[in-house]
């Protein structure tokens, strides 16, 4: 009897690898697992997307490991993101359980980490009127009149925020041109403002750079399918966790020349796609940062010199930024002079004649959106 429940139980274990070999067959290629475990002990601590982008390198744009029992496919280049999470959102829009981001700090609550169910299609819906592009510009009476950024608390703008800094120190050619296109549209009496970005094409390819050449989240908040896919001949099981590799995407020397050098002429008349993310799942807010992240810049060159205290330019290297889900430049040097006197007496007298009452401030904002149909 023992002996036959000892043999029942090796068939069964050999038939259960057996079928995990065929099925393994099927996924794109990765890194070879051990039994049970599969990939988990091979799994990054920290800077995951260091490991991810090594893994594509070697294994192609489209790489399956297995952790725990968990398959997760990493996407390493644009065209296979867009057309998995764009042309068949209807698949990979969910994101996989995240205990910690989801459940315990954000008590499931946050859109960002919603899976694709009612309640995030109700929270879309009801944000889609106030962050669409007509929408955003009505928030402009804010971000003039305070002087502030709109999501500038949200760590992703301002790491953006910190990285162009990095920019202006590491590589100084870019900035000049910058300060050529803000001496000539904006002139020296008066600050940037957001009607002016129309007119500034090369401060709004610097954008679309700064995404490029460091972006501030190297790895994507992960997406989760919800049915079996097949892509190029390869398996995607359902309940795979799909993690698009922001670092690998930007840094392809295939589809950029010379992509450690910070060049915004790569985005002249062109639009980097997938910044704020993909599909459904694309940053809600996108518009609204992306004009937030173009004024800051915008008056940042034309008030301020931006240079490390030597005058050198800063070597640029993986330990200058932190390995979190959002990678932050670390402590580093920089300078701000003013260009002229002139710069500091404009942004003392806008100070003195912005609006700083609140409630009068967001009347108006309320007035605007109600303009637009926009009920609150």
């Amino acid at each position: 009897m023992f002996c036959r429940g000892l043999l029942s139980l090796m068939a069964i274990i050999i038939v259960y690898f057996i079928a995990q070999k065929r099925r393994r067959a099927r996924l794109p290629p990765g890194p070879r697992g051990l039994p049970l475990i599969g990939n988990l002990h091979q799994a990054p601590k920290e800077a995951v997307w260091l490991t991810f982008h090594k893994w594509v390198k070697e294994y192609g744009n489209l790489v399956s490991v297995n952790f725990g029992g968990t398959t997760v496919i990493i996407v390493g280049d644009y065209e296979t993101a867009k057309d998995l999470l764009d042309k068949r959102g209807n698949i990979y829009t969910s994101r996989p359980r995240l205990v910690m981001a989801q459940e315990l700090i954000c008590n499931n609550n946050h859109i960002m980490f919603k899976p694709f169910a009612e309640d995030f299609l109700l929270h879309q819906w009801l944000q889609a009127p106030v962050l669409s592009p007509r929408a955003s510009d009505c928030y402009k009476l804010v971000e003039w009149d305070l002087g502030i950024l709109a999501d500038a608390g949200v760590e992703k703008t301002a790491t953006t925020l910190m990285i162009s800094v990095v920019a202006c120190v590491a590589q100084r050619k870019w900035v000049s041109k910058a300060q050529v296109e803000l001496d000539a549209v904006i002139g020296s009496d008066r600050l940037p403002d957001f009607e002016d970005m129309k007119n500034l094409p090369y401060i709004q390819a610097a954008i679309q750079e700064v995404f490029r050449w460091r972006h501030p989240v190297p790895a994507c908040v992960p997406h989760a399918t919800t049915q079996d896919d097949h892509y190029q001949g390869y398996l995607i099981p359902k309940g795979s966790v799909v993690v698009p590799l922001f670092s690998a995407t930007r840094q392809d020397e295939t589809v950029f020349q010379n992509p450690t050098d910070f060049c915004p002429e790569r985005w002249i008349g062109r639009t980097q796609p997938g910044s704020f993310g993909y599909g459904r799942r694309a940053c809600s807010g996108r518009h609204i940062a992306r004009n937030n992240l173009i004024i800051a810049i915008a008056r940042m060159l034309w008030a301020f010199h931006v240079r490390t205290p030597s005058g050198k330019a800063t070597s640029v290297e993986e330990g200058m930024f932190t390995t979190g889900f959002v990678s932050a430049p670390k402590s580093f040097r920089a300078m701000f002079k003013p260009r002229s006197a002139q710069p500091i007496q404009v942004i003392r007298e806008t100070h003195d004649n912005t609006k700083k009452d609140i409630t009068i401030i967001l009347k108006g904002m309320r007035e605007n959106l109600r303009a637009i149909s926009v009920v609150l």
